[in-house]
């Protein structure tokens, strides 16, 4: 009996260095999945040396580092799928605001990685705060605000402004250029509820602030 373990053992080992170690299980295919804004072809370019290379010795470390150069890649995860196909599934960087500089206009993620550079800010609130993106305490205090903010509210934000920490101020799209005094990132939940229900009992027209900082006795100024 223990010969017998023995040479099953001895089976399973050579099994698993043919599988790994031969062509028997390399990569043909490579599938990207979850791109949306990146083309395939261009990922699949970049993947093109995991092509011949045995499944099991394809690593995380070696797919993320041919994608090192694409900023919109957030993150990225690799799954087997024998015989021959790999599957790379991207999760790409959301873009939630515009920064304006003396290049241009350029789109950014929450995490302040810059994205691309957009021609127009239809899409994108525009953030002015003090520092770098991605480093400075005021930007993230004008991307806490953004992304407190209901999604019916969020596209009608046309600035925001975060000279501070403390001092997060707001303008809605439109004539009336519509003003929303914030303060801090506390209690935003509930900001964001006195909000809307402030909102709702004024005109798209009406020249008004909104001073929700206090949002326990918010005041609407005209």
């Amino acid at each position: 009996m223990v010969s017998s373990a023995l040479v099953s053992v001895s089976l399973l080992v050579i099994l698993v260095l043919v599988a790994a170690f031969t062509p028997l299980l390399s990569v043909q295919k490579i599938e990207v999945v979850g791109n949306l804004r990146i083309p395939t072809k261009l990922l699949t370019n970049a993947l093109a040396n995991q092509l011949g290379k045995p499944l099991p010795q394809i690593t995380l470390d070696s797919v993320s580092s041919d994608l090192k150069n694409f900023t919109l890649v957030q993150s990225v995860s690799v799954v087997n799928l024998p015989p021959h196909t790999l599957q790379v599934r991207i999760v790409e960087r959301q873009p939630i605001c515009i920064i304006r500089s003396s290049r241009g206009l350029f789109v950014y993620d929450p995490a302040g990685v810059r994205i691309g550079s957009v021609t127009s800010t239809g899409d994108y609130p525009i953030v002015e705060a003090a520092g770098t993106p991605g480093k400075s305490e005021e930007f993230r205090a004008a991307i806490e605000t953004l992304l407190a903010l209901p999604l019916s509210l969020y596209p009608r934000v046309s600035t925001v402004s975060a000279p501070s920490m403390d001092s997060v101020t707001f303008h809605l799209r439109g004539m009336a250029g519509q003003k929303v005094i914030w303060g801090d990132s506390t209690q935003s939940v509930l900001k964001a509820k006195v909000l809307l229900a402030l909102i709702k009992h004024q005109k798209l027209s009406d020249r008004v602030t909104y001073d929700v900082s206090s949002p326990k006795d918010p005041t609407v100024r005209h």
